[in-house]
This record gives C-alpha cells, structure tokens and sequence, in this order.
C-alpha cells in the first residue's frame, strides 16, 4: 500500500500545488527504494512486517500488483519534474514485471498461485484479492 500512498501524494500535490504533498511523495519513494525494490532484478517485493514499527521483506514475494501501483506515481512524479530518471526507474520495472510474470510462449500474465491445487474445496489458483492484481499492472 506504500505505492498506493505515493500515488495519492503526488496526485494531492498536482491538484492542490502544495509543497508538503510532494515533499512527502518524495519521502516515500525514497523510502519504498531503500526497502521493496531490487535494483539488480527490477523486482518490487512485497508484505510489510510491522512489530515495533519494523519491516521487513519476509517471503519475498512478488505480485504484478507491486509493480503497477509504483508505476502509477513514477509516471505522475515524472509529469510534475520531467526527471528523465523516474521514468528509467519506471522501465525497469515494467520490464522485469513482463519477465517475471508472462507466461512463455503466450505472452499472457499470471500470477505464481494461479495453478495452485484448491484449498478448502475452494477453487483452484489464487484467493479472490489476487484475481484483481494484474489489472493494476495493465
């Protein structure tokens, strides 16, 4: 939900113009990067641990969900600085999300559970909140 909030700052900040919101979009892109991204693979881990106000990357997991919600604010911080980097950041990641998650040979995405056995008598493949991540990536 980090990029969630970097998205919701820098649209703040494009409509209201008040400094803080960028500030602050900043803050959490730079923090985001210390933490969720892998600069050698372009991937965007997932899930945040929070006792003591900890994190950490436990399981290292990664979703196309990740990717597309960080994509979001990359391109809105590029349309408000024109900063050539954000949208080389942003490169990198899609591509290594288009690795990572389309299957060879279709070039359709899937997410890692959608094979899964079911669960419960439940359906197979990925929980209901899965089903809607690859649209955020699209």
């Amino acid at each position: 939900m980090i990029s969630l909030h970097l998205s919701v700052l820098t649209r703040l900040f494009q409509f209201t113009q008040d400094q803080k919101y960028y500030d602050n979009a900043i803050s959490t892109l730079n923090w985001w990067l210390s933490w969720a991204f892998a600069p050698d693979t372009g991937r965007i881990w997932d899930t945040i641990t929070a006792p003591g106000c900890t994190y950490n990357r436990s399981g290292l997991q990664a979703w196309t969900y990740n990717s597309g919600v960080i994509l979001i604010g990359l391109a809105d911080l590029y349309h408000i600085t024109g900063n050539e980097t954000l949208l080389d950041l942003g490169r990198s990641i899609a591509y290594a999300a288009m690795l990572d998650f389309t299957r060879i040979g279709t070039g359709v995405l899937e997410e890692s559970c959608e094979h899964d056995t079911p669960v419960n008598g439940g359906p197979a493949g990925c929980p209901n909140d899965l089903v809607v991540f690859k649209g955020a990536l699209m």
